[in-house]
């Protein structure tokens, strides 16, 4: 009786299964591989003598710093786990994690942050950017080889404790130790030589370079650094990157499925991405702007002839601008989401008007105007409208020229040139402003305004909020008056990327995270798991 019992529930059993429907839902995993186009290798892992964005994302893949900038403009802790400010605001102290490893190994100390000062700082090291460092006590003498290094006030307190004593107090230090160019690197040689170096290179950072080859591209293989301290959020463990000969060229390998994602895609491609839904933007917080050569000898020292130059900009066609670089209209201010921007527009307005004597002496005393901007497709596309629009009001023939980094720096040393077309990042007011300071050696445009140093250096030091607005007004009305600086577009960043690449976004300092960039497949399971993008904010 036992035997039928059983016999028949093993029946039931398999009967009542065989009705039941598997539902097969798609589960969404994480893969491992990305490939990533860039339109060049960076020519050293230094950076300390040109700037670039996409050559510093390389920097944030290998290297960590003591804290970063998050994609809320907000300091967080890197290697430094904490840190205390003195309350005169010249003493930093900054705790570093424990249990933290260079790639071969080694315990990362204090000590190494002191090194990696003393080696950027180094006098016979080629650093456009020492002067970021000069409110570090000792810092510029260093470098100007005027007193050794143990006079800087950088000290290993302990082998988890770093020091940092300043000359003044300097709101804006956190925010410039976080940028990718003070993420902790050794051996300066091997970085300046990476490439036939790499395998030397000790990598602090969520990435290492494996390999690097030449096939039909340049290519260079990341392997996830099973060293870096926070190793268990890296999504992808490895990155192929592809360096073409132009963005067409990568444009072309991404739309055949070669590659995951591109940023800074060509001008010529965005309607034809957004058309398909494969294109997308990411804000750079960066304003493009025309400024003026203020050198005496030039025409544009002359106050109404900058004003002339400045209502016609003002009026600048921009439908083709907008279409095709996905840009947005200035609208006359610098900072787009200022919050008091009608007060702003107020005492930024100006009533000069264009007349028949300053089109004159625009004529006569300068019939070629020289526009210099970036060697970048999105500069020269903006520059070249400029240039034919001001052409069409204004019957100036506009010569434009573009430079690298290095080159443009050293033509506007030189003042050869009448315009220049740049782009500034206007998240950083006291930072803009200082590029108009006539106390600031790196005021290539030569601007001298008395009355604007005085307000800049009460603003720098103003502690209370409102009265640090009036003097904010006070500056831009000054600029906006001496046509100083003309707000043309906001910018963007444009990227084309495949549907399951997610994590794609930018930090307070606009470079790409690679850390936290992953791709997602579908595979069929018993059950439907869906991943959400998220942006890191800590």
């Amino acid at each position: 009786m036992k035997k039928i019992i059983i016999f028949m529930l093993i029946i039931f059993v398999i009967s009542f299964s065989g009705c039941i429907e598997k539902k097969h839902g798609v589960l969404k995993e994480k893969s491992s591989d990305l490939t990533y186009g860039i339109s060049s290798m960076p020519r050293d892992l230094l950076m300390l003598n040109y700037e670039n964005k996409r050559d510093e994302d390389l920097l944030c893949a290998f290297f960590e710093g003591l804290v970063q900038l998050n994609s809320n403009n907000t300091i967080v802790p890197a290697l430094a786990e904490s840190y205390e400010v003195s309350k005169d605001g010249l003493t930093y102290i900054f705790k570093l994690r424990k249990n933290m490893f260079w790639s071969n190994g080694g315990e990362i100390k204090a000590q190494d942050f002191v090194n990696f000062f003393k080696d950027i700082l180094s006098p016979g090291v080629e650093n456009i950017f020492y002067k970021e460092l000069s409110s570090i006590y000792g810092a510029e003498d260093y470098y100007k080889g005027k007193q050794s290094f143990d006079k800087v006030a950088i000290r290993a307190l302990e082998d988890n404790t770093l020091q940092i004593r300043l000359n003044y107090a300097n709101p804006n230090l956190l925010n410039t130790l976080s940028k990718p160019r003070y993420r902790l690197r050794k051996n300066l040689l091997d970085l300046k030589n990476w490439k036939q170096n790499y395998k030397n290179i000790l990598f602090t950072g969520p990435y290492k370079i494996n390999n690097i080859f030449v096939q039909d591209t340049e290519t260079l293989q990341l392997i996830k650094n099973d060293r870096y301290y926070d190793k268990e959020k890296i999504l992808a463990h490895n990155i192929n990157i592809n360096a073409y000969s132009s963005k067409e060229v990568a444009m072309a390998k991404y739309d055949i499925n070669e590659l995951d994602f591109i940023l800074d895609i060509p001008i010529s491609e965005v309607q034809r991405l957004i058309s398909k839904e494969k294109f997308s933007s990411l804000n750079n917080d960066r304003t493009f702007c025309i400024t003026f050569n203020f050198r005496k000898d030039n025409i544009f020292s002359n106050e109404k002839v900058r004003q002339f130059i400045a209502k016609d900009l003002d009026k600048l066609t921009s439908e083709e601008l907008l279409d095709k670089a996905n840009i947005e209209m200035a609208k006359n201010t610098f900072f787009p989401n200022n919050k008091v921007s009608q007060k702003e527009k107020a005492a930024m307005s100006n009533s000069v008007e264009k007349d028949s004597v300053t089109l004159s002496e625009l004529k006569d005393k300068k019939r070629t105007i020289r526009l210099i901007c970036a060697n970048d497709d999105k500069s020269k596309f903006i520059a070249q409208k400029i240039a034919k629009d001001l052409k069409l009001s204004s019957q100036l023939e506009v010569y434009v020229k573009s430079f690298n980094n290095i080159e443009m720096k050293e033509i506007m040393d030189k003042g050869e040139y009448d315009l220049v077309l740049k782009d500034f990042i206007n998240t950083d007011k006291e930072n803009f402003f200082r590029n108009w300071s006539s106390n600031n050696n790196e005021n290539i445009y030569k601007y001298n305004n008395i009355e604007y140093d005085n307000i800049l250096s009460k603003y720098i030091y103003e502690k209370d909020s409102l009265k640090k607005e009036e003097y904010y007004l006070s500056l831009n009305n000054i600029l906006k008056k001496d046509a100083v600086v003309v707000p043309l577009f906001y910018d963007s960043i444009l990227v084309a990327k495949n549907e399951n690449i997610k994590g794609v976004y930018l930090d307070g300092n606009k470079n790409i995270m690679l850390k936290d960039i992953y791709k997602i497949f579908e595979s069929k399971e018993n059950n439907n798991e869906i991943y959400d993008e998220n942006i890191p904010i800590g």
